[in-house]
């Protein structure tokens, strides 16, 4: 039986070469009672994560608080190993085809919205297999210059 997760941090350059190109991820949130995560279809384009959504969604309103976070992962569950990334930032709306050139014609559409989410703040943890996990328990500490958790 499983003793428990062990993480290794990834660095914002293994981060960002585990992004896909155009993928299946899920995007956080704050909505009016509480933060909500939706899955979304993406693509990286210019340093930015852009996917479209409908108008009158909730996600559309969301664009008015803009901070966001996307997250991808690949996850074995057998093996229990894996790894995910997250992008957060300023969430804006993206404009049409003559502006944002090279972005895939089938993601304008009529009555979508296209949001894009600059790669500002990137973190991603790979997790290791149980044989590689030590007996010992390794605490969280937060690391000030990112905000974001490592362990120690």
């Amino acid at each position: 039986m499983p003793t428990g997760v062990e993480f290794d941090v990834l660095s914002r350059a293994e981060c960002l070469r585990l992004l896909p190109p155009a993928g299946l991820g899920w995007v956080c949130y704050a909505g009016a009672e509480h933060p909500r995560m939706v899955p979304v279809r993406f693509v990286v384009h210019e340093r930015e994560m852009v996917f479209r959504t409908g108008y009158g969604e909730r996600l559309a309103a969301a664009v008015h608080e803009p901070v966001m976070t996307l997250g991808v992962e690949a996850l074995d569950p057998v093996m229990g190993t894996g790894w995910y990334v997250t992008v957060t930032g300023r969430a804006r709306l993206v404009g049409d085809p003559l502006v944002n050139v090279g972005l895939p014609p089938l993601w304008f559409g009529a009555g979508q919205l296209l949001v894009g989410i600059p790669v500002e703040e990137v973190a991603g943890r790979r997790i290791l297999p149980e044989a590689a996990s030590s007996p010992r328990v390794r605490p969280l500490r937060r690391v000030e210059r990112d905000a974001t958790l490592q362990i120690a």
